[in-house]
């Protein structure tokens, strides 16, 4: 009985020291951290500011981009990505990566991203979407060292365009006794794919973004550059892809 007491235990040793070693960090890898932030991000709420992003989707490659080292991984309902976000991911020391996000609302259903990181748009829709906003950033090539931090900056990689009308110009419609609640956009010739891996677009396409409501607030722009913002009713509000991304 003493021998089988005594082999059971030490087999319980040995699983409890295999099960320790499985865990500890493997000292050919590095803890990377990235802080993941949106570009110019304004955190007092306004229509199409960055807010509805909420969803984090990104991938690890070698250094020329040939090779995926860790694939599409999604972090959803987050609340930080205007004030920064942060990523930790584990990789081999003294190799080279670049690494690429995309961040957008979970409820749009637009984007399809592919596993080499190229997102495809479908314009199919209503106008006037705001949970259409999204943002992307690639970094460039980097050594992993001893658990280095990286800044990375997400930019809107679409062209907003912003319809406005003057209140007189409202008034004479409304005097007329016409009455506008709707609008639409028809758009040729813009991008419909993103190679989040550099910013290049491609695949132009028509677009034509069905009647929707106008969005209730006001529309500010600066006309007439003397650094006052004069006010506009909003009209209609398109997100399309850029043709140049830098």
């Amino acid at each position: 009985m003493k021998k089988i007491y005594f082999g059971i235990v030490t087999l319980a040793v040995m699983l409890f020291v295999t099960a320790c070693s499985q865990n500890e960090p493997q000292q050919d890898e590095a803890l990377v951290t990235f802080s993941v932030g949106v570009e110019d991000a304004n955190i007092t709420r306004a229509y199409s500011d960055g807010t509805t992003a909420n969803q984090l989707i990104y991938s690890i490659f070698n250094e020329d981009g040939t090779k995926v080292i860790i694939s599409k991984v999604t972090e959803n309902n987050l609340t930080d990505l205007l004030e920064g976000h942060t990523v930790t991911v584990s990789l081999a020391k003294g190799h080279t990566y670049t690494a690429v996000f995309w961040a957008q609302n979970s409820a749009c259903k637009a984007y399809t991203i592919s596993e080499d990181m190229h997102v495809t748009i479908d314009y199919t829709g209503l106008n006037n979407d705001e949970t259409r906003d999204a943002f992307f950033a690639y970094t460039e090539p980097f050594t992993v060292d001893v658990n280095p931090r990286l800044r990375v900056i997400l930019k809107r990689p679409f062209a907003q365009i912003n319809v406005g009308s003057t209140k007189d110009d409202i008034d004479a419609i409304t005097a007329s006794g016409v009455k506008v609640s709707k609008s639409e956009a028809i758009i040729e010739d813009i991008p419909s794919e993103l190679n989040l891996f550099n910013g290049n677009t491609d695949k132009p396409v028509n677009v034509n973004y069905a009647l929707a409501a106008m969005p209730k607030e006001k529309l500010y722009v600066d006309t007439d550059g003397d650094s006052i913002k004069e006010e506009f009713t909003y009209l209609s509000m398109s997100y399309v892809l850029a043709d140049t991304l830098s």
